[in-house]
């Protein structure tokens, strides 16, 4: 895709192997090269649209020509969508901006996951999480990042084959319009720029402590970026609130995830001792008491999460196992399991140094959705929220925990 135009052409040749990497350059440079405008009402937009609208305006396009049925079904039947953007985006949020959702045209979100370039060459995975977890994603791109980085498969002065033919193998795909879709992409485009205008972000880069600090005192890092993430919400609202973290349950079969509840009585705890209002300040030894007390309790979480020990995947298939049968439960109507279900602080992890960064939107109007990653050179922050909350707020108390957690450690190095 590019400009919200797509284009399709073979990487097969007819004996099934990939065909030269010079013909694929040239097939890319011929499609950079095309001048054609974006279209006034692109397809793509519908994709972005709420699923009752876009599933009406799909059978709309299948009906008002038979090759917009053939069309759609090339896209759909790709394994994946390459998005060539002429942006380039600057710095981190703008960076999140044109990943996280875009301009809505150049893209195609229904797809598994779309690879995404702008024009300087910065790329990024997004992806459609019905189908899979960051897991899986995350191995894509650290075999792409080792691929393209040791085996130095592709050269970087491949010249174009000269001969590859490419205004002849390539087909840019233009769909046929009927007034009613015009009106229902012009409706979706509205849709897409009333949800992404109120998404507000922020990043933190933080280097004063790392994953190495934590260790020297047998703290579990997630537990503490965990911590981080209670005080930080616990200084601007002060109180504590239900908190998802994502765990992999990928060791069984058909496993995808289950949540850590990281919200806990020890870090209840730790926000009282280092926030609270009671006037008394508690000494370094309780505080790094109250320390190992969340990466003891997290760790136990985390080990239950990912050994099919939680409850909120069993509790989510009894909820449907009863709607199935035509029951009503009355434990899945209490006002207990819908604020149980109402996450705030909606959190994920995916560290590794193929990745630069990554987020995703929070789940509620009035949440947090925290991207965060520990290295043993430094510490991320990567945080969306809605107008019911201010992200640079809670971004500035994630710093302020930060360093306060690292003050302590400091102090019981000294002690």
């Amino acid at each position: 895709m590019r400009k919200g135009n797509f284009y399709m052409f073979d990487v097969l040749d007819r004996d099934g192997n990939i065909i030269p990497e010079e013909e694929i350059v040239a097939h890319l440079q011929h499609i950079l090269n095309d001048t054609t405008p974006g279209p006034e009402f692109p397809i793509s937009t519908l994709t972005s649209d709420l699923r009752d609208p876009w599933t009406q305006a799909r059978q709309q396009l299948v009906e008002a020509d038979p090759e917009n049925e053939r069309k759609l079904r090339s896209i759909e039947s790709a394994m994946f969508a390459l998005c060539l953007d002429d942006d380039q985006p600057g710095d981190p949020n703008e960076i999140t901006r044109a990943f996280l959702y875009g301009d809505g045209v150049n893209r195609w979100y229904d797809k598994s996951f779309q690879l995404i370039f702008t024009r300087e060459g910065t790329a990024a995975v997004h992806f459609e999480h019905s189908w899979g977890d960051g897991v899986a994603v995350l191995r894509y791109i650290r075999e792409l990042f080792k691929d393209s980085t040791e085996k130095a498969r592709v050269n970087p002065d491949t010249k174009p084959a000269p001969n590859a033919n490419s205004s002849e193998k390539i087909q840019r795909l233009d769909f046929t319009l009927t007034p009613q879709l015009k009106e229902s992409i012009t409706n979706a485009k509205q849709r897409f720029h009333n949800a992404t205008s109120s998404l507000d972000l922020h990043y933190l880069q933080y280097h004063k402590m790392t994953k190495k600090n934590l260790k020297q005192f047998k703290l579990s890092p997630d537990s503490i970026m965990q911590l981080t993430i209670q005080l930080a919400h616990y200084q601007l609202h002060h109180k504590n609130r239900g908190t998802y973290e994502s765990c992999s349950t990928s060791a069984f079969k058909h496993g995808r995830t289950e949540t850590v509840r990281s919200c806990t009585a020890a870090t209840a705890a730790m926000c009282e001792k280092m926030y609270g209002q009671s006037g008394s300040q508690p000494s370094v030894a309780e505080l790094m008491d109250g320390l190992k007390a969340c990466s003891e309790t997290h760790g136990q979480l985390t080990k239950e999460a990912a050994t099919g020990q939680g409850f909120d995947r069993h509790l989510f298939c009894l909820k449907n196992l009863a709607e199935q049968q035509g029951l009503s439960l009355p434990m899945f109507s209490h006002p207990a399991y819908a604020h149980l279900n109402h996450i705030i602080l909606s959190t994920s992890t995916l560290t590794d140094p193929a990745v630069v960064m990554g987020g995703f939107a929070a789940v509620t109007p009035d949440g947090y959705g925290v991207g965060y990653g520990i290295t043993d050179d430094q510490i991320g922050f990567n945080v969306t929220t809605y107008p019911a909350c201010n992200v640079r707020d809670f971004i500035s108390c994630c710093e302020k925990s930060l360093d306060d957690i690292h003050s302590l450690l400091q102090a019981a190095s000294k002690s």
